[in-house]
């Protein structure tokens, strides 16, 4: 999928009703299976990661945090110098979906910045104790690589804060090595969620264990 190639074993029905296409994209989306859960979860780990070696104070999906809604933001990252908390919000971007279609196939970044929108809007709906709306910061990534233009300014203004062993600021090592964390994590969560679930439609419809084939 990464190289645009097919899939000769992405064939058939998908568990959730849906004809398979040999491209695979139907294969990451799908959430019969929990394919964009597993990608997303992993993602949010990565960022977590991040924030540790900065040693960011942060919490993974807090519970009860808004007064109007049981919604949770992925990541709330703790400021006790200004007293602004983040709220990070973790999406993925599928420029073929339905609703992103159009703009996103022939304008670069369209999908991260639709869905940047999308999540804009829902988190301002939110309050927190106190009647105050969340800091909020959507973190979008393409699935062929475009980050969100949020992700791109939230990873800068990390990298300042970065430093090597002697205490030297080293912002663009800090970005590429992150940048490349992020590409790989990503890809290698597609991989995962693709072989997951073709193995299970083979098995499915050829009554083989696809595991035990040489």
């Amino acid at each position: 999928m990464r190289l645009g190639c097919q899939m000769p074993l992405a064939s058939g029905q998908c568990d959730c009703g849906k004809e398979l296409d040999s491209d695979g994209y139907h294969l990451i989306t799908c959430k019969t299976g929990g394919g964009p859960v597993i990608s997303h979860n992993n993602m949010v780990l990565a960022w977590s990661d991040c924030l540790s070696q900065l040693q960011l104070h942060h919490v993974k999906e807090p519970r009860g945090r808004y007064v109007n809604s049981e919604d949770r933001s992925d990541i709330v990252v703790f400021d006790s110098a200004s007293g602004v908390d983040l709220e990070l919000d973790i999406a993925l971007a599928h420029p073929w979906s339905n609703e992103l279609e159009g703009l996103s196939a022939t304008t670069q970044r369209a999908a991260a910045t639709r869905r940047e929108n999308l999540k804009i809007k829902k988190y301002d709906q939110e309050l927190l104790p106190g009647g105050f709306r969340p800091t909020f910061v959507p973190i979008v990534f393409k699935h062929f690589g475009c980050w969100g233009e949020k992700a791109e300014d939230y990873l800068k203004k990390l990298s300042q804060l970065s430093r090597d062993k002697d205490g030297k600021p080293n912002a663009s090592t800090f970005k590429t090595y992150w940048r490349s964390v992020f590409s790989v994590c990503l890809q290698r969560s597609n991989a995962r969620v693709i072989d997951r679930k073709i193995k299970k439609i083979v098995s499915r419809d050829s009554n083989i264990n696809i595991n035990s084939c040489t």
